[in-house]
């Protein structure tokens, strides 16, 4: 998308713009997308108190969940932490993602207004809402307990996979070996959480013990 943008000519972009009436336009700022957003951060269970942290610097904090806040955006990830007493400690990741949507600025706010989104980090984008499940750290069997755990992994092997799926399915064109690496990441992020949910398991205790 980038490379599209940058190899369109500016007289072409005039003459569109002229076309819609808006060259007097071109000076405006992220018209199609602001540069903050809202994201709702729920646990299972509710009343865990998550901080939202960027580039290791605290953004945000949730208190008790469920609970909705305004970040800026930006190309860089961000590090949901949640706590809650009597559980264990988990963590998840909002991913930037490009914001296509925001290519209607090259239409409506021309180059002048693409940059500013670009420094403004309104290109990107995180997804609404975030569930990040908070285990007890005691169960009453160690049935129950290898059924909590087994339904997790199950949610984690089934995200994996559609996650492959889709790379397999838009990345032909890109190349195998990008394909094999993007899966390669995947597969990574895929078995790190799941050997941390063994952990969590091995270390939940039973019963009164």
């Amino acid at each position: 998308m980038l490379r599209y943008i940058k190899n369109l000519r500016r007289p072409r972009v005039s003459r569109t713009l002229a076309a819609f009436g808006l060259v007097g336009l071109t000076a405006c700022s992220s018209i199609v997308e602001g540069t903050d957003q809202s994201i709702t951060v729920i646990t299972n269970p509710s009343g865990a108190s998550c901080t939202l942290e960027r580039e290791g610097t605290s953004i945000a904090v949730v208190n008790p969940t469920p609970g909705t806040v305004t970040v800026d955006k930006s190309k860089n990830n961000i590090a949901v932490l949640c706590s809650k007493a009597d559980h264990e400690t988990s963590a998840g990741t909002l991913a930037s993602s490009f914001e296509a949507m925001t290519f209607g600025n090259v239409l409506i706010g021309g180059f002048v207004g693409l940059a500013i989104d670009a420094s403004s980090g309104a290109l990107n984008k995180y997804p609404a809402s975030i569930t990040i499940t908070v285990p007890p750290l005691s169960f009453p069997t160690a049935a129950a307990r290898d059924a909590f755990y087994n339904g997790l992994k199950a949610q984690v092997n089934e995200r994996a996979t559609k996650a492959m799926a889709n790379v397999e399915s838009t990345c032909g064109s890109a190349g195998s070996g990008e394909c094999k690496s993007d899966i390669a990441v995947l597969e990574t992020s895929r078995d790190a959480e799941l050997a941390d949910l063994e952990t969590k398991r091995l270390r939940a205790k039973i019963g009164d013990g």
